[in-house]
């Protein structure tokens, strides 16, 4: 007898020692455990997407005294502007999915998405001031129409600041020491993948670091890292500085002098 067919009866002994069920459960781990290494070698090196699911919650605190960020922070996530700039300061959707200027730079036509109601933008953009006063702004439809009486170079920027009440949250709650924002699900670009912002306003520094280690808050604005358990971001504003000459000044029309 070959050693072959001795472990063939060995098994089988083994095997007949089994009821029913127990051998239909080592067929079933067999079987996937067979399936699993074939998964593996089939897709060994093969790339996968990670795509992230909607829902949670995000809690992070601010000081009581960077009211200033506050306030900012607030607005960027519950308004926003027709258009919005992208890391690399390159104009994108927000409110108005698309937008056309005439040749004579003085006409301005925005698309707004359909979800966008236009009488309130346009409503808004009549009520601003400084830079956009006194525009002949309209609406058609789903479009807004802004003429200007000359050339406003800054104007598209303009419009990329969070004016209108069409954020991606909308602020449910306000107590002395907290804010909740919940994500707006008819936002022009989508429902945030984050259902629900807390912020939470802290009067000493101290205790906001406490908040975050222990594990109250899952982070912590304009403070240094607390620990080596924390991690620190950074973040490059969408911002930049333009100055404007008026050349119809004798001194300034000199390259040297500006």
């Amino acid at each position: 007898m070959s050693i072959l067919q001795g472990v063939i009866r060995f098994l089988r002994r083994i095997v007949g020692k089994f009821s029913k069920w127990e051998k239909m459960i080592i067929v079933f781990c067999l079987l996937t455990a067979g399936g699993a290494v074939y998964f593996k070698i089939q897709n060994q090196g093969a790339e996968y997407i990670y795509l992230p699911s909607r829902g949670g919650i995000y809690t992070e605190g601010v000081l009581a005294e960077n009211s200033g960020i506050l306030d900012k922070k607030i607005k960027t996530l519950t308004y926003s502007g027709l258009l919005r700039l992208d890391e690399n300061l390159n104009l994108k959707p927000a409110l108005a999915k698309s937008w056309s200027i005439d040749e004579n730079n003085q006409t301005y036509t925005f698309e707004l998405f359909d979800l966008v109601p236009a009488d309130k933008v346009k409503n808004t953009l009549t009520e601003q001031k400084d830079n956009l006063a006194g525009l002949d702004v309209q609406s058609e439809g789903q479009k807004i129409i802004i003429k200007t009486p000359k050339k406003i170079g800054s104007l598209i920027y303009n419009l990329t600041e969070p004016m209108f009440d069409f954020g991606p949250y909308r602020q449910v709650k306000v107590e002395d020491t907290k804010l909740i924002l919940e994500a707006n699900p008819d936002w022009s670009l989508g429902e945030p993948y984050i259902s629900r912002i807390i912020i939470r306003i802290f009067q000493d520094e101290d205790k906001m670091i406490s908040a975050l280690e222990s594990g109250d808050i899952q982070g912590a604005d304009g403070v240094l890292v607390a620990s080596d358990k924390q991690n620190g971001y950074t973040v490059k504003l969408q911002k930049y500085i333009t100055l404007f000459f008026n050349l119809s000044r004798a001194n300034v029309q000199n390259k040297g002098f500006r």
